[in-house]
């Protein structure tokens, strides 16, 4: 209702505090109105909707909130001031109505009904004279002045009542309106979402230490052209950032790198078989996946056991061929 695509309606200070002094003058002058009119004609009979006084008990509720629009103008950013004077903007349409309305029907009733007091007391015994009051004797011998009453005045007094109940009931539809507006204001700006950014991540490419939260990442085949997502793979949404990551972690919705096309991890070659250990290492906790062999290993540095006698350095006769008997 207040918020659209150019943002919310402007609450504007210095208009809620001319609008408030409005409503305050206009309320402060219906209620002077409404005492002058009880005055002068609330003790005629035919003053009957003067009796109400609605001016002054409806006024209040015009006053109280024109109040709250000058104290809410000079502080616009204060939100119970704004909750409070939409709240009373409210009850004050309603008795601004009521003002108006009550105005009218004085006007159409209270106005005959002094022109036909005016008329003087009828004949007792002339039941067929129709030009005169049917009030009782009684209120003509309680205002013997009742010639020189006035009419007109209580019909002026009425119309400008009803003047003003229609006044104060525009001015105080602009003053709701514009309340809520400030109030719709801050409800838009408060649920108002962050902006989301999209990210591509390319196997074999490092990616940032730190993502922005609202974000979008999208993996692509190796090769392609940058922007073009994986075929088949969902967007990734990363919704906030977790709170307390170390660096170096892997955010969420973060693919790792995936191996090239064609690329496979290195296979032993046939008959190879493992490192043996040097000669002097021993071998760790680990038991060795072949059997040693009884005095593989020295026990002192330069000594071999019995079991295994050091090669000989005596020379040997040439080897002779046993068919022919010659050296070879």
């Amino acid at each position: 209702m207040c918020c659209g695509a150019g943002g919310c309606c402007e609450y504007k200070g210095t208009c809620i505090r001319n609008l408030g002094w409005t409503l305050i003058v206009l309320g402060v002058v219906g209620v002077i109105l409404a005492v002058i009119a009880d005055g002068v004609y609330a003790g005629y009979p035919f003053a009957t909707l003067h009796h109400v006084s609605t001016p002054i008990w409806g006024g209040v509720f015009i006053i109280i909130p024109g109040g709250l629009a000058v104290c809410g103008g000079k502080n616009p950013d204060n939100a119970c001031r704004r909750i409070a004077l939409l709240v009373m903007s409210i009850f004050g349409i309603m008795f601004a109505m009521i003002i108006w309305i009550m105005a009218s029907l004085g006007l159409a009733i209270d106005g005959n009904e002094c022109d036909r007091f005016k008329l003087g007391p009828c004949d007792k015994n002339d039941h067929y004279d129709y030009g005169c009051s049917w009030w009782d004797d009684y209120w003509y011998r309680l205002y013997p002045n009742w010639r020189d009453i006035d009419c007109g005045g209580i019909k002026a007094l009425h119309a400008l009542q009803l003047v003003l109940g229609l006044t104060e009931t525009v001015v105080m539809f602009i003053v709701s309106i514009r309340a809520c507006c400030g109030t719709c204001r801050n409800c838009c700006d408060s649920t108002q979402q962050p902006p989301t950014h999209a990210f591509i991540y390319q196997p074999g490419q490092p990616l940032q230490q730190q993502m922005h939260s609202g974000g979008f990442i999208m993996q692509t085949v190796p090769g392609a052209p940058p922007g073009q997502p994986y075929a088949g793979q969902q967007l990734v949404y990363n919704p906030q950032a977790q709170p307390g990551a170390y660096p170096g972690q892997p955010q969420p919705g973060v693919y790792p790198a995936q191996p090239q096309p064609g690329v496979y991890p290195a296979q032993p070659q046939p008959g190879a078989y493992p490192a043996q250990p040097q000669p002097g290492a021993y071998p760790g906790s680990q038991p060795s996946p072949y059997p040693t062999q009884a005095g593989s290993y020295p026990t002192q540095a330069g000594s071999y056991p019995a079991q295994m006698a050091p090669p000989s350095t005596e020379s040997q006769p040439p080897p002779y061929d046993v068919v022919t008997d010659q050296k070879i």
